[in-house]
């Protein structure tokens, strides 16, 4: 990535408490501009994606069959007896 031109822009929104917290940072590990500071930041967060595992990862099988049993009771309709009580409901 380091050796890749840089010619594409990334317009990104920052309250100005990020702005402090990313000139802080960029100004403790001597970087000059703030591009090379997100560049960077960008990078390390990379990197570490890669190594954990990501927050909020997809449902395992167990919870995707049971959310979709789950489903299948809310599509079916309760059945009912002939007063028109539910069957089945405590």
């Amino acid at each position: 990535m380091a050796t890749e031109p840089k010619d594409q822009r990334v317009p990104v929104m920052m309250s100005v408490s990020e702005l402090k917290a990313l000139d802080d940072w960029a100004f403790e590990q001597r970087i000059r501009s703030r591009g090379e500071a997100i560049r960077q930041l960008i990078e390390l967060g990379l990197k570490t994606a890669k190594t954990q595992k990501p927050q909020g990862a997809k449902r395992t099988q167990v919870h995707q069959h049971k959310a979709s049993d789950e489903a299948s009771e809310l599509d079916t309709p309760p059945a009912l007896g002939e007063n028109g009580d539910v069957i089945g409901e405590p």
